[in-house]
């Protein structure tokens, strides 16, 4: 989960763990935009900070034992936080409830009790994915176009239509230098038919679709 500020933020010197098996939270300095891009008024930053806050999450689910239903706790008493200008990665093995928290945060699944805030408020579904991104584990992208014209074709629907065709060429532009895509620009992102871009390279490119909506938040399910 990155949170985006407008700031620098210092970085955090402790690390919170969570009260649920084999599941760690660990709060990371983000990455500075480049002075030249700020410079030259690239950077749009028309969103206000958020800091998402959420308390003792918990999740049930009913699975069949023997024939017989049963409840089955899989998040239990999850808190934390996310201040503007922070990352928050949530390891764990398979079947911890890492995707299954990172939906309840987003507000793409329901859960049994808890609380979930922004900057202090309690999330409203509709507003809240209107100011935050989200990066899906397995990617639909068109395999026949080149990483820039999934991006173009991205930059037509996701920013502002006061954008003139030279801002959206410079955003996109902005977006492949800092993700370092730029070697792989005009290679097709590929499928299982046509050849493309390897695995990291096309995980990249989903973040940079998501990153063309300049969200306060974005959620990013398997990045690596």
């Amino acid at each position: 989960i990155v949170s985006a500020s407008c700031e620098e933020s210092s970085p955090p010197q402790h690390l919170l763990k969570l009260p649920l098996p084999f599941l760690s939270f660990f709060l990371l300095k983000s990455l500075p935009l480049a002075s030249e891009d700020i410079e030259a008024g690239r950077v749009r930053n028309k969103f206000t900070p958020v800091t998402l806050t959420f308390e003792n999450i918990c999740v049930d689910v009913d699975v069949m034992v023997d024939g017989v239903k049963q409840t089955k706790r899989i998040l239990d008493n999850v808190t934390g936080v996310v201040e503007p200008g922070q990352f928050l990665a949530c390891m764990g093995p398979s079947g911890a409830g890492k995707t299954s928290l990172l939906d309840i945060l987003a507000a793409r699944r329901g859960y049994t009790s808890g609380r979930i805030c922004i900057n202090g408020e309690p999330l409203h579904e509709g507003r809240f994915k209107k100011i935050s991104g989200y990066v899906q584990q397995h990617e639909q992208m068109m395999g026949t176009l080149t990483v820039r014209q999934t991006l173009e074709f991205y930059a037509r629907l996701k920013l502002p239509s006061t954008f003139t065709a030279e801002q959206r060429t410079a955003e996109v532009d902005r977006l492949i230098r800092q993700l370092l895509l730029t070697r792989c620009a005009d290679t097709y992102v590929g499928d299982s038919f046509v050849r493309g871009v390897s695995g990291g390279e096309r995980k990249r490119v989903s973040i940079a679709i998501e990153l063309l909506s300049q969200s306060a938040i974005l959620f990013l399910d398997e990045p690596t």
